[in-house]
C-alpha cells in the first residue's frame, strides 16, 4: 500500500516555467551573449540542474569562461525571480492537503537548488511536506539515487510503499534508479511521446489524479 509520496518539483508541483524563462535571458544580456528564448525553449532545458541548463542555453557560445559567467549571473536571478509568477498547478494545494489527511507522508525532490526550494515550498506549501530534498553542489542531479536514499534514511522511509511523482524523463530515471513505481504528470514540461509515457506506472492529467490512483 502507498503510503509515501516523493515529488518532483518544477513542472509537478509548481508552474514555474515563467520565471525559469525570465531568469535565463536576463543571464545572458548579463554576459553579453545574443540569445533569447521562449518559455518552450526553455522548458527543453530544465530538469537535470542548473549547470546542465547553462550549457543548453548557452548554445554555440558554451566555453569555459562563458559558462561560469552565466551561472555566476544567473543563479542570483534564478533566486530573485523565482517568486515572481511560480504558483501551484490548479488543484495541487487541495490535493496535498487531503493526501496528507488520508495519512500519506510528502516529501519533494527536485534539482532546484535546496535553499531555493526551501524557501518555495515553505511560502505556497506550509506545513505539507515532511522534507525536501534539493540539487547541492557537492552531489550529482537527479536522477541520482543519492536524493531519495537521504531522505529514507533521514526520515525513517520504507521504500516499499512509496511512490515517485513527476513530469519529465528525469523522473522517470529517478524512480527506476530507486525501483520506485512513477507516476507521470502530463500537465507538466516533459515530452509526452511513447518513450516517457511507456516508463510510467500510472498516467495522471491533474493533480486530483492522485486522488483516484488512491
Amino acid at each position: 500500500m502507498t503510503k509515501v509520496f516523493f515529488f518532483d518539483l518544477d513542472g509537478t508541483l509548481m508552474h514555474t516555467l515563467p520565471d525559469l524563462k525570465d531568469a535565463v535571458n536576463d543571464a545572458l544580456k548579463e554576459v553579453a551573449i545574443p540569445l533569447f528564448y521562449e518559455e518552450k525553449d526553455v522548458r527543453a532545458m530544465i530538469g537535470r540542474g542548473p549547470e546542465v541548463l547553462a550549457h543548453k542555453a548557452l548554445g554555440i557560445y558554451d566555453k569555459a569562461d562563458t559558462f561560469a559567467a552565466f551561472l555566476k549571473a544567473y543563479m542570483p536571478l534564478y533566486h530573485a525571480y523565482q517568486g515572481r509568477h511560480s504558483l501551484p498547478f490548479p488543484g495541487m494545494k487541495e490535493t496535498l492537503i487531503s493526501l496528507k489527511e488520508k495519512g500519506m507522508r510528502l516529501f519533494v525532490v527536485t534539482n532546484k537548488p535546496d535553499p531555493l526550494a526551501k524557501e518555495l515550498i515553505s511560502q505556497h506549501f506550509p506545513s505539507l511536506f515532511e522534507g525536501i530534498q534539493g540539487y547541492l553542489p557537492h552531489h550529482p542531479p537527479k536522477p541520482d539515487p543519492w536524493f531519495i536514499s537521504s531522505l529514507a534514511k533521514e526520515y525513517n522511509i520504507s521504500l516499499k510503499e512509496a511512490v515517485f511523482v513527476g513530469d519529465s524523463l528525469p523522473d522517470a530515471e529517478t524512480a527506476e534508479a530507486m525501483h520506485l513505481p512513477f507516476i507521470l504528470c502530463t500537465y507538466g514540461y516533459g515530452e509526452y511521446v511513447s518513450p516517457l509515457l511507456k516508463r510510467a506506472s500510472k498516467i495522471i492529467d491533474s493533480p486530483k489524479g492522485l486522488l483516484d490512483i488512491l
